[in-house]
């Protein structure tokens, strides 16, 4: 990181000084996280605008995943605008209350980009056509399984979004997972 030019880099979008985004997005079901990262590879390098360039800054050993050594290496480094190291203490902290001791770039693109891009109807539905596995547009405990690797996992996801509980995850109630704020 030593030779960044801090006013080269763009900032991430600060409401407060903690990351309520980077947090709101752990607290996320594991459907909404995987969704929002599965559209997150997917956004252009215009929607991602500078993250893309603030991650690589960070990822010192470039294997494409930030610890917290690393995040704690960009706020030494004084290679940031004050706003984005705002930013990256957050995520230590966050991190290191839910355990989890790396980021990826899809995570990390997930969490901060903003989240009107990830939010457009046709990414959303791009999101349920990867989940709906077998195309018959609806999502099963199977499709989930096949995704998360895990009979437990598909099963407990299902019973957070299944609102109807026909064993099933239509359309309209993962449209309504992805836009309601408590899941």
């Amino acid at each position: 990181m030593g030779l960044v030019d801090k006013a080269s880099l763009p900032s991430l979008k600060h409401t407060g000084a903690v990351n309520s985004k980077f947090k709101s997005y752990l607290a996320m079901n594991k459907l909404k996280k995987a969704a929002l990262a599965h559209i997150a590879t997917h956004l252009s390098h215009d929607e991602v605008k500078g993250l893309e360039d603030i991650f690589k800054a960070i990822d010192v050993d470039g294997d494409g995943t930030l610890t917290i050594d690393e995040l704690k290496g960009a706020l030494t480094s004084n290679s940031f605008s004050t706003e984005v190291q705002v930013e990256i203490h957050s995520m230590i902290d966050t991190l290191q209350v839910e355990g989890t001791l790396e980021l990826n770039w899809r995570e990390f693109c997930a969490a901060t980009v903003d989240k009107s891009m990830l939010m457009q109807e046709d990414k959303i539905r791009m999101a349920f056509n990867y989940f709906d596995r077998t195309h018959r547009g609806s999502i099963s405990v199977r499709d989930l399984s096949t995704v998360f690797g895990s009979d437990t996992q598909a099963q407990e996801i299902m019973g957070e979004i299944d609102a109807n509980g026909d064993g099933l995850i239509s359309y309209e109630e993962f449209h309504e997972m992805m836009e309601g704020k408590s899941v």
